[in-house]
């Protein structure tokens, strides 16, 4: 017998068991996939050729583009936060949060409502560098842990993009109170609208 062949049993017209022809070991009609630390399946279709969400030039936003797009795009009761900005660039936003003691609830520490509109707003602003502009896009999650109580002094908001698809942008943001404690993290995602 040839290496890699092997003798089949088969049922002659009697019901008797006997030997067949010499065969080669077939191999499965689908050939293995190579490895390629991807599950198959698992890659969309434009994965292979997605160019990366930062471009190779660096987009910054200025302090008046900043000011314009939150004035543009937030409630009024938002802006009324008075956030400004300290830094933007393609991969993150930093803002600041004035202290006001109209900020503070009946137990005396910044409410909660307060830190999620300010997260939700740096998050915005971040995913507007790396898009090079605004473009409309809506909340679908945020998740937010509260840390330590904020009772007075400005706090300071970072918000990076950590992933952006085609539709959706998921991000984190940290908020540090004055003593460069973190005090709020909270993760987000965004579905692009456009």
């Amino acid at each position: 017998m040839a290496s890699g062949s092997r003798k089949f049993l088969k049922n002659n017209s009697r019901g008797l068991a006997v030997a067949g022809p010499e065969r080669t070991a077939r191999k499965s009609p689908k050939a293995p996939l190579k490895r390629t630390g991807v599950r198959p399946g698992i890659m969309s279709r434009h994965h292979a050729t997605r160019r990366s969400a930062w471009p190779e030039r660096e987009i910054m936003m200025d302090e008046n583009e900043v000011r314009a797009l939150l004035d543009r795009v937030l409630a009024p009761w938002v802006r009324a936060l008075s956030m400004t900005p300290v830094k933007v660039d393609d991969e993150s936003a930093t803002l600041t949060l004035p202290f006001s003691g109209e900020l503070r609830h009946s137990g005396g520490v910044i409410c909660g409502q307060v830190f999620m509109a300010a997260a939700d707003t740096a998050m915005v602003v971040a995913i507007s560098a790396a898009l090079g502009g605004f473009k409309p896009m809506t909340t679908v999650s945020l998740n937010i842990s509260f840390m330590r109580a904020v009772r007075k002094g400005d706090v300071v908001i970072t918000a990076r993009v950590l992933r952006m698809g085609r539709n959706l942008v998921f991000g984190e943001v940290e908020l540090f109170d004055e003593a460069g404690k973190m005090a709020v993290h909270a993760t987000t995602t965004y579905a692009l609208l456009d």
